[in-house]
């Protein structure tokens, strides 16, 4: 991030569990920069992984009102990723690690 970020964690209830969500946001210029994640209390059937990282990233963007520009599947260790890249209210690049659905 190119300046330090601002850290908010708040309590969401999902369909699986209320997790602690986390988030660090920073702003420079006219982008928006942040990284997420949320440890939930049981692993995700692998099937479910990448549909769910797919569908993150439509509501991430959805909430934007925004349109995905980029995206691709990677790994952060054995973590499944979803790297993208969406324009919107703000621009947004987002590195989704320490998955929720891992």
């Amino acid at each position: 991030m190119p300046n330090k970020p601002e850290e908010k964690s708040e309590e969401k209830k999902t369909d699986v569990a209320t997790v602690k969500m986390n988030v660090a946001i920073s702003e420079f210029n006219d982008s928006a920069y942040f990284a997420s994640y949320a440890d939930f209390p049981e692993k995700f059937p692998d099937a479910e992984i990448e549909p769910g990282l797919n569908e993150a990233m439509k509501g991430i963007v959805g909430g934007l009102k925004g349109k995905v520009t980029s995206s691709k599947e990677s790994k952060l260790g054995k973590s499944s990723c979803r790297d993208f890249e969406a324009t919107g209210k703000y621009r947004l690049l987002m590195h989704y690690s320490r998955v929720a659905f891992a």
